[in-house]
């Protein structure tokens, strides 16, 4: 019993991982690139201003940081997230 019960957690688990194919997916050379540029962008603008305008730039930047650290990791971003930061929009 003990065995079988052992197999079925097993099973479950190797049924419920994801596929290793979809463990490391590159993300677009491209996309990367761009995501590189607005990071500096922010970052220069950041270090430019003061207040109010430069917390802005700064949570930008931070947001770039984490879409860029997910897109490495393999994990899924919204693509509207994408178009913001592509855009150039500080929120």
């Amino acid at each position: 019993m003990k065995t079988k019960v052992f197999f079925l957690v097993v099973s479950l688990g190797v049924l419920a991982g994801k596929p290793i194919w979809a463990q490391q997916q590159n993300p677009d050379p491209n996309l990367m690139v761009q995501l590189e540029q607005r990071l500096t962008e922010s970052d220069s603008e950041a270090n430019r201003l003061t207040g109010a305008p430069k917390e802005l730039w700064l949570l930008r930047k931070l947001q770039i940081e984490e879409t860029i650290d997910r897109l490495k990791a393999g994990q899924s971003v919204d693509p509207k997230e994408l178009d913001v930061i592509l855009k150039g929009q500080v929120h």
